[in-house]
């Protein structure tokens, strides 16, 4: 998943050179940041931002790629989230393990774009 992960935000990256804000994947209880740009980094201490970091990881949790209320529908891909400022996507890639990006809304392409281009990467990514 650590190269999948690095796909990705290679490929929001070129989509949106300044929009990407915070990439992580997580797996159980633990948690890597892939990718932090310099001045979300700056805006909070280390602790800090391992806390906010810890919010993502818990609730990608809360949104498992399979749900039994929602069985007829198949696994889930993508989690997104719309905020005033920021846009939040979840990648559920196993029972506990997936990856959350999230953008600035002001520099973020459209919401389809985002998590097409993360679907197919993480496709890609998967088939090598």
């Amino acid at each position: 998943m650590k190269d999948a992960a690095q796909s990705l935000v290679e490929r929001y990256r070129t989509i949106t050179p300044d929009g990407l804000r915070l990439a992580i994947r997580y797996g159980g209880d633990e948690h890597d940041i892939v990718y932090v740009r310099d001045d979300v980094a700056e805006m909070y201490s280390p602790e800090e931002l391992d806390e906010k970091v810890k919010e993502l990881v818990v609730e990608g949790l809360s949104a498992p790629p399979t749900q039994e209320q929602f069985r007829l529908f198949g696994d889930m891909n993508v989690v997104i989230r719309q905020f005033e400022n920021a846009v939040v996507l979840h990648f559920p890639v196993e029972e506990f393990a997936g990856l959350a990006v999230t953008f600035d809304s002001g520099l973020a392409p459209s919401l389809d774009t985002l998590a097409e281009v993360g679907l197919d990467t993480l496709d890609s990514a998967g088939d090598q």
